[in-house]
């Protein structure tokens, strides 16, 4: 066999296998796409709510099926969106729509179901439907935008094929406080008046479930009065300034406890608050104001905070937990202990960095004579009347986790340019 012939034998066979190869992909489809359903891959960007801003290759396998000469039904599947949530999902209901472009129409398709995944894992996508008006049966489709939406934690979510415009998120208003009552400082005949323990305890924090470290600078006030001179039950009042806002989600009128353990003149007690709170994402949260008593015959008292704590009910399918232990400044200015009942002491409104506000002004009053009249304890102002944190994450991963509390969001709608 001379040169050439074998130069012409090997072209032949290069040029087989090329066709071979460049079928191969025309003769695939996706496992989950049956006959006559459409499959369309998109690259999207996508952005939820505050947290970064993720890319998704989104696959949507379409199915139709003809109602009537006039109208298509449509039904379609969604390709798991990327593990970008910081917190776990148990539950969470979730509502979605899908844009396309079909037979030079826009059509809208949606679909809710609750969602079960841990966190930053793939998170599935419910099925969506809607119908299309078409006489011709569609082959091809366009994807031109997603939102979708976890109601649980008001937490919007918008892609667009990627070069496209992401919407502006509507920012959530945030809610006017009801100004609280600070305590006053009048002194009753016949009682001694008191004056607070001050300090600005920093509190080294860890979100649950989302494992979340933060920093709590407060601002804390403690006052103390005893219902007579010879007294030994000594009630205490407290109020903690803002909690930074480590929420990535908006909480609303959700009940939080917080507990905070010191000493008074060496004696271990434990100083407690309940409100519900409402704050938006990444918003300081409001601090419930705090009530104990504790047993010491002590005049000049040493004050002294060991810790706080708090948890808050369930969101989502998630409880929001928080420990605390003192990084630094737990010893506060001496508290002198007045005579008589304390006075209405304000909610925390000291600023999330520990500098702010008049929220300890919780000031022993004296009761007319020293009189037993029994301690006052600290209210709210008003049940609804305290905005707060979402607590998550790093949160809420909102998540996180986390944890995220708020009025809550409207849902974006999206209106993207046709994918080019």
């Amino acid at each position: 066999m001379s040169a050439r012939t074998l130069r012409r034998a090997a072209a032949a066979t290069f040029a087989a296998g090329g066709l071979a190869l460049l079928s191969l992909p025309m003769l695939a489809s996706p496992a989950s796409a049956a006959p006559g359903d459409i499959s369309v891959t998109t690259k999207m960007d996508c952005q939820f709510a505050t947290f970064p801003r993720f890319d998704w290759d989104a696959e949507v396998v379409l199915s139709q099926a003809r109602v009537d000469a006039s109208t298509i039904a449509l039904s379609a599947t969604i390709s798991n969106q990327p593990g970008v949530v910081p917190v776990p999902l148990s539950n969470a209901a979730q509502e979605a729509t899908l844009t396309i472009e079909i037979d030079g129409k826009e059509v809208e398709l949606t679909g809710s179901g609750p969602v079960t995944a841990p966190s930053k894992t793939p998170v599935p996508v419910p099925d969506v439907k809607g119908t299309l008006a078409s006489a011709t049966d569609p082959t091809a489709f366009e994807i031109v935008a997603f939102e979708n939406t976890f109601t649980a934690f008001a937490l919007s979510g918008a892609c667009v094929p990627k070069g496209g415009v992401l919407p502006t998120p509507t920012p959530t208003p945030t809610p006017t406080p009801t100004p609280t009552p600070s305590a006053s400082p009048t002194k009753a005949p016949g009682g001694a008046k008191g004056s607070p323990a001050t300090g600005n305890p920093k509190f080294a924090c860890t979100l649950s479930p989302f494992n979340s470290p933060f920093d709590y600078p407060a601002k804390l006030t403690i006052a103390g009065a005893r219902a007579t001179e010879d007294g030994t039950e000594v009630k205490l009042a407290g109020t903690l300034g803002d909690m930074p806002g480590v929420s990535p989600v908006a909480i609303d009128a959700l009940p939080m406890r917080v507990k905070v353990d010191v000493t008074i003149d060496g004696k271990a007690t434990t100083l407690s608050g309940e409100a519900p709170v409402s704050a938006a994402a990444n918003a300081p949260v409001k601090m419930p104001p705090l009530s104990g008593s504790v047993t010491t015959d002590a005049t000049n008292a040493k004050v002294e905070v060991k810790g706080l704590s708090f948890d808050m009910d369930e969101l989502g399918g998630l409880t929001i937990t928080a420990k605390c232990t003192v990084a630094s400044g737990g010893a506060l200015s001496e508290m002198k202990i007045g005579v008589g009942s304390l006075d209405e002491a304000g909610g925390g409104d000291g600023d999330a960095d520990g500098s702010g506000g008049a929220g300890g002004s919780a000031t022993p009053v004296a009761s007319s004579g020293g009189s037993s009249t029994g301690g006052v304890l600290p209210k709210t102002g008003g049940a609804d009347s305290i905005p707060v944190i979402g607590l998550w994450a790093g949160g809420l991963a909102l998540l996180g986790a986390a944890i995220l509390v708020l009025v809550p969001g409207t849902p974006v709608r999206v209106r993207a340019g046709r994918h080019s």
